[in-house]
């Protein structure tokens, strides 16, 4: 019985977890804001099966941040320096295979990061090239590897487009400043 019950927790506490950024990181969080954060702007193309979920790791924390669900996200990140650590499913089921792409974030500043795009198109080149990620049994291990290259991603600046539509959104963040931060 107690078995049961593990697994139910672990299941409510995935499926906490798999829509839009964590509550605290969201738009509307009372713990983040520009005082005291960063806001991250981007896009990540869904013209794959392994979806649009995108998982953000500080460099200097090792803490995790996912946003799932949408194609364009938008969080509010401590400032520092983030590496895109997971894409795909809500756990992330593909990681860097080299160096993962990364990102600054500078406080009370907008950062579009840009969009990630799976398979790259004409209008980028390859970036970095991610692989299925194994994250041991049941995927509860926090040291995933990544054996082989598998698909390679662009980043594409659509920053015009991005922000545009995210300030039409979010009227009230539009005199924020604004900064190109590239991932990279």
């Amino acid at each position: 019985m107690q078995q049961i019950v593990k697994y139910a927790v672990l299941v409510a506490i995935f499926l906490a977890g798999c829509a839009g950024p964590p509550q605290r990181h969201a738009i509307k969080s009372v713990a983040y804001g520009p005082s005291n954060a960063g806001l991250i702007v981007g896009r990540i193309s869904s013209s794959s099966w392994f979806g649009t979920g995108v998982t953000f790791k500080s460099v200097a924390t090792g803490a995790k941040f996912t946003y799932t669900g949408a194609t364009e996200f938008s969080m509010w990140l401590p400032e520092g320096e983030y590496e895109v650590s997971g894409i795909g499913s809500p756990r992330g089921s593909l990681g860097p295979f080299h160096k993962p792409l990364g990102f600054h974030v500078v406080k009370s500043y907008i950062a579009y990061v840009g969009t990630l795009s799976y398979g790259c198109s004409r209008r980028s080149q390859v970036m970095e090239w991610y692989g299925i990620q194994n994250c041991g049994f049941l995927a509860l291990a926090d040291n995933c590897t990544v054996a082989a290259a598998q698909v390679p991603m662009c980043v594409i600046d659509e920053q015009e487009q991005t922000v545009g539509a995210f300030i039409t959104q979010w009227p009230s963040l539009g005199a924020m400043p604004i900064t190109s931060a590239l991932m990279k």
